[in-house]
């Protein structure tokens, strides 16, 4: 008892400290977010984020976009990609065909594109087992009238989905997109900044959401956080890990985090946007929108994006 105690205080204080949270990693556009990556860098991305998963023992998912599958001479190499995913013990789930935004595409078009969006994986999900259940909205876009949203989910439940929501974001196409153009222009050094200041916004965006879900729900919900299959996050996991560590986490399925009794709160958003879940509740809770007081990104980082994304 006495050398427990020894050993206890020895301890730092923030080891000693830190709360007990939870998180499930949700990646969008697989098999690759932002601009399409040749067969190599694909394979290779791949590999590295799927691999350091596992490594990690962080229960992931991915949403897939079939579309992307399609590029002549490579369908069976990037349906591949999707196998080693499953191959490591992470779900896939339908992210659409082609990544249309409901706001923008008749509702027939967008219930087609859903459908299209699964013929390759609810076929790679039997295959090791399981049923493809979950959905995520393009943009996260949920239907900005209530016609839309209501027909929409009265869809996905007779096709037996489950919609993912999410509760952090990043803005990690920003970072992932000026990632990329440092690393193809070999500055390490830009590399290297870009990647520090991510992994440091994803911390800031993770202590405001925290904050958040106090005020909205009284208490830290299992956080869901939103990302994208990309070189940045395959690069920037062992940070996310480490940052996500010392704030207390664990690492929990969707499915686990979505045991949660918030979750099964209706999110009461109509609109053109496609915010976090936690703005959604407190929305249908008549308090008052946080939405423009989320942080944003450093200002070099949103001028570098907009200066190369044009």
């Amino acid at each position: 008892m006495i050398l427990f105690l020894i050993v206890f205080l020895c301890l730092p204080l923030a080891a000693q400290d830190a709360p007990k949270r939870s998180v499930a990693f949700t990646y969008d556009d697989l098999p690759n977010g932002g601009a399409q990556l040749p067969l190599d860098q694909l394979t290779a991305m791949t590999t590295k984020l799927v691999d350091s998963l596992r490594q990690a023992k962080i229960p992931a998912i991915g949403f897939v976009n079939e579309s992307k599958l399609d590029v002549e001479g490579e369908r069976p190499q990037r349906i591949a990609l999707l196998q080693q995913w499953l191959n490591a013990g992470f779900p896939l789930g339908n992210h659409t065909y082609s990544h249309p935004d409901i706001n923008k595409v008749p509702m027939l078009s967008y219930q087609e594109d859903i459908l299209k969006g699964e013929q390759v994986i609810s076929g790679l999900m039997k295959e090791h087992g399981q049923t493809l259940s979950w959905f995520r909205h393009p943009f996260t876009h949920t239907g900005n009238t209530e016609q839309a949203r209501e027909t929409l989910e009265g869809f996905l439940q007779r096709k037996g989905y489950r919609i993912a929501p999410f509760t952090v974001e990043t803005s990690d196409y920003m970072f992932a997109l000026i990632y990329r153009n440092a690393l193809e222009k070999g500055d390490q050094a830009a590399a290297t900044r870009i990647r520090t200041a991510y992994v440091d916004y994803t911390e800031r965006m993770f202590g405001w959401f925290e904050r958040l879900s106090q005020d909205t729900l009284g208490y830290e919900l299992p956080q869901i956080l939103l990302i994208h299959a990309n070189q940045l996050n395959a690069d920037a996991l062992p940070g996310l890990t480490a940052m996500l560590g010392r704030r207390g986490y664990s690492f929990v399925s969707l499915e686990k985090a979505m045991k949660d009794e918030a979750y099964r709160r209706r999110d009461g958003y109509v609109g053109d946007s496609g915010p976090s879940w936690l703005h959604r509740w407190a929305i249908a809770a008549n308090k008052p929108s946080r939405l423009r007081d989320e942080p944003d990104p450093p200002s070099w980082v949103v001028e570098l994006y907009r200066e190369q994304s044009k």
